[in-house]
């Protein structure tokens, strides 16, 4: 057993993360990363095998990796033309009123930058081949008694994430 050394394993920023602190980039949806709310790192996860004995079975890690979907709120601005540009891919994509003749890629890619205490970029992650899945639906309300703005939610898929800290990937 290796013993540990304070002075090489501490913690070298004693800075905490903001939760305010990040910019997201969308490359087909711009304008929903510019109004963009929240937004969630998601989780990862690998199975686990289990291996029978004949006194207990016990688990040991399995090669299967599972990214959760990325998750984003935004602001709909008033043309709705944000929310209308996830709409309009959702409906192209899932051939909702026939055959899509354009040939547009249909991935794309999606970058969050975490900022630092002095809000400037610290750490990046970038998803790959990034496509939205479900979009929320649009409530109005006319027995609001304040201005509430609306809000809608995106999800997207995409095949991996990289964590990276002055463009080496740390994770």
């Amino acid at each position: 057993m290796t013993q540990a050394n304070w002075l090489e394993d501490k913690i070298d920023n004693l800075n905490y993360l903001a939760p305010q602190g990040f910019k997201l980039s969308i490359l087909k949806f711009p304008k929903v990363a510019f109004l963009c709310q929240a937004v969630d790192i998601p989780g990862i996860r690998i199975t686990d095998i289990t291996v029978p004995t004949p006194f207990r079975d016990f688990s040991v890690a399995g090669t299967e990796t599972e990214f959760e979907d990325l998750t984003v709120r935004f602001l709909i601005d008033e043309d709705m033309s944000n929310y209308a540009s996830i709409h309009k891919w959702l409906a192209k994509t899932g051939l909702a009123e026939g055959y899509d003749t354009e040939k547009e890629p249909q991935e794309g890619q999606i970058a969050l930058e975490i900022l630092s205490s002095n809000f400037r970029s610290n750490i990046q992650i970038e998803y790959d081949n990034a496509f939205p899945v479900s979009l929320s639906p649009v409530s109005f309300d006319a027995t609001d008694t304040g201005v509430t703005y609306l809000t809608a939610t995106a999800t997207f898929k995409y095949t991996i994430y990289r964590i990276k800290h002055d463009g080496v990937v740390i994770s």
